[in-house]
């Protein structure tokens, strides 16, 4: 993708410093008498979620001919995990993110060339809990691909590159099979994809054996 200008405010700024906010008072209060909701063994999880992409506008505006002001609207999409708790503390997950089309708009350009964007992505997380009871928060960092089909017209073309997942939220049990799940992902891809990242947030549900 051609160069672009980031932004100097970083996502990546903002979820460090939710994960010191999260992660510091549970590591100091977890109790050890809750292993009921932090057993060791599988789980399952949804979640449907708003998404952002950060620097795509700046991105398509260089690469558009003619493209006066580009919009990229924002999103939805949905986030599957398959996870396995080792420890109290400690989960490895696979996470699988589908991203709903982006519409874009183009000013300066006819309205069939105007570009729209698909996205998936899927990574490996290691995922840290702070507490063991009914209120588990979280963070997670984790690697993986990412891959982008932008459309314009009768005309698609696809790119893939590597990612870094970074994100922060918790868990609250309603019993011992049942959570709530909140948070915030920030998508940090690399190769042809670099300059679409994304951050998502959203609710949904983790359900254990």
């Amino acid at each position: 993708m051609p160069e672009s200008r980031r932004p100097v405010s970083s996502p990546r700024l903002v979820l460090l410093a939710l994960a010191f906010v999260v992660l510091l008072p549970g590591f100091a209060s977890a109790e050890s008498g809750d292993d009921a909701f932090s057993r060791s063994g599988l789980y399952v999880g949804l979640r449907g979620f708003g998404a952002t992409y950060s620097v795509a506008e700046d991105t398509l505006q260089d690469a558009l001919p003619g493209a006066i002001r580009v919009d990229v609207d924002d999103l939805g999409g949905l986030a599957g995990t398959l996870g396995v708790r080792v420890s109290n503390h400690f989960a490895l997950e696979a996470q699988f993110d589908w991203l709903a089309t982006s519409e874009i708009s183009a000013t300066g350009l006819p309205a069939f060339a105007e570009p729209e964007l698909d996205s998936v992505s899927a990574t490996l997380n290691a995922k840290f809990y702070a507490a063991t009871g009914t209120f588990q928060p979280y963070v997670r960092v984790g690697a993986g691909v990412m891959n982008t089909r932008i459309t314009i017209a009768t005309a698609d073309e696809s790119f893939t590159g590597g990612a870094g997942r970074f994100g922060a939220g918790a868990e609250i049990y309603v019993s011992e099979n049942i959570a709530f799940d909140v948070g915030v992902d920030y998508l940090l891809p690399g190769g042809d994809v670099e300059d679409l990242d994304y951050v998502s947030y959203g609710a949904g549900f983790v359900w254990r054996p």
